[in-house]
């Protein structure tokens, strides 16, 4: 997280009065539970329909979160963990991050030659 983003929720934290580990998003009526996912579904839609994007389905918070889970999975894994705020790795492995060519091509294109036993060079 950027120094101007820790920043800006310590702000909104003293603003609330709140003490410790709170929800970023809690609920208006109870502050000690977290937003409905449905006010999160709500929002994104008006955000599409304020950006003038058209529904893509399937294509939402979690649709970030895989992107941002992919982009990243170069990073050791239980950094990508606490970045994107899951509890398991698993999770991430699971359902978040996606193979992409990007990364397949230069997996293969890191591959380093090796003596075969006639004593020619082969890529493996």
């Amino acid at each position: 997280m950027t120094q101007a983003a820790i920043d800006a929720l310590r702000q909104a934290r003293n603003r609330a009065l709140a003490l410790g580990d709170v929800y970023v998003f809690p609920s208006p009526a109870r502050p000690d539970v977290p937003r409905s996912r449905y006010t999160f579904a709500e929002w994104w839609e008006k955000a599409e329909t304020l950006a003038g994007l058209t529904e893509e389905p399937r294509c939402g918070w979690h649709s970030l979160r895989r992107k941002f889970a992919t982009e990243l999975k170069h990073i050791p894994l239980v950094d990508l963990a606490a970045l994107g705020g899951w509890k398991s790795t698993a999770t991430i492995l699971t359902c978040y991050q996606q193979p992409d060519a990007d990364t397949m091509r230069r997996a293969l294109s890191e591959r380093r030659p090796m003596e075969s036993t006639n004593g020619e060079q082969a890529v493996v």
